[in-house]
């Protein structure tokens, strides 16, 4: 396979910028993709992985504790729906230079030297460094519950089913 590599500095003297709103409304229809992606892999690799484990119709009841066969399975069909977008991002924006999003716009993403396609490792990292925000805006917004939740409790002690309390009258 031949790759077709551009430096987009040799074409065009100076790299015109992709402002915020562009890259905003080229990541919307990124998302929608991504969410077909997603239920695709659902449909593709959850429910059959489900069935064949005999776990499709087995529910949780609050205070019961899940088999590890029924958490082994959320945790193959969780990877799989994150998975199967995140190969998306990672093989558009490595190998083809955009995704379907940025095109929409022409957009592209090179390196700082002006080429593109980046690669695949340049593609994952700009991935994984992506994703680091989102967790971090989902923490803050979790601990601002503690304000005002009744127990005073962030969103991390909810999933984990904790309280802080003070040792001492103050």
């Amino acid at each position: 396979i031949l790759k077709k590599v551009v430096c987009l500095k040799r074409k065009n003297r100076e790299l015109k910028y992709a402002g915020f709103w562009l890259r905003l409304f080229a990541l919307l229809i990124d998302s929608i993709i991504s969410g077909i992606l997603s239920f695709a892999a659902f449909i593709l690799i959850g429910l059959p992985l489900m069935f064949a484990l005999g776990l499709a119709f087995q529910s949780v009841s609050v205070g019961q504790t899940p088999s590890p066969q029924f958490i082994a399975a959320m945790v193959l069909v969780i990877a799989a729906v994150l998975a199967v977008p995140a190969m998306y991002f990672i093989y558009m924006e490595g190998r083809v230079g955009a995704t379907l999003g940025k095109k929409a716009f022409d957009l592209v993403i090179t390196t700082e030297k002006g080429k593109t396609p980046i690669g695949l490792k340049k593609a994952f990292l700009r991935r994984i460094l992506y994703v680091i925000p989102i967790i971090s805006i989902i923490w803050f917004l979790g601990t601002l519950l503690i304000i005002s939740d009744e127990r005073k409790q962030g969103l991390h002690d909810k999933i984990a089913g904790t309280l802080v309390v003070k040792t001492k009258n103050s």
